[in-house]
C-alpha cells in the first residue's frame, strides 16, 4: 500500500492566498522579467476597479495604476531623450542621465509595488493611494 495520501471527499478545498492586488503586484514584479506583465497588471487593475470589489482594494488599485504611471513617464521621457541625443559623436552624458532616472523609478516601482503586496496579503488598505511618495 502507498503512503501517499488518498483523495477525501470531505477534506475542506485549499485557499488560496492570493487576491486581486496581490496579482497585480505580482505582475508589476515579473515586469523586471518579461518587461511587458505590468501592461497586463494595469489593464487588469482598471478591470478589476471596475468590478465588485471590497472596500480597502480600492486604495490598492488607485495607488498600483499610479505607481504604473509614476514609473512608466520618466522612463519614457528619459529613453526619447536618450534617442534624440544621439548623433555622429558619443554623448556619455545623456547615457549616464537615462540609467541613473531609470534606476531611480525602478527602485521606486519596486518599492511601491512591495509595500502594496504586503498590505494586500493581511487586507489592508493603503493609507494614502494618492500620494507621491511612499
Amino acid at each position: 500500500m502507498s503512503d501517499s495520501k488518498r483523495f477525501d471527499p470531505d477534506d475542506k478545498p485549499v485557499t488560496l492566498l492570493a487576491n486581486r492586488p496581490f496579482v497585480v503586484g505580482l505582475l508589476y514584479l515579473g515586469t523586471a522579467v518579461s518587461g511587458f506583465s505590468g501592461l497586463v497588471g494595469l489593464v487588469l487593475a482598471y478591470v478589476f476597479r471596475s468590478h465588485d470589489h471590497e472596500e480597502w482594494e480600492a486604495s490598492h488599485y488607485r495607488y498600483l495604476i499610479r505607481t504604473f504611471w509614476l514609473v512608466s513617464i520618466p522612463l519614457f521621457l528619459s529613453f526619447g531623450l536618450l534617442v534624440l541625443s544621439f548623433d555622429t559623436r558619443q554623448n556619455y552624458g545623456t547615457i549616464i542621465l537615462f540609467v541613473l532616472i531609470g534606476g531611480i523609478a525602478f527602485i521606486f516601482g519596486l518599492v511601491r509595488t512591495v509595500l502594496s503586496i504586503m498590505k494586500s496579503h493581511v487586507r489592508q488598505s493603503i493609507p494614502n493611494p494618492g500620494s507621491w511618495t511612499f
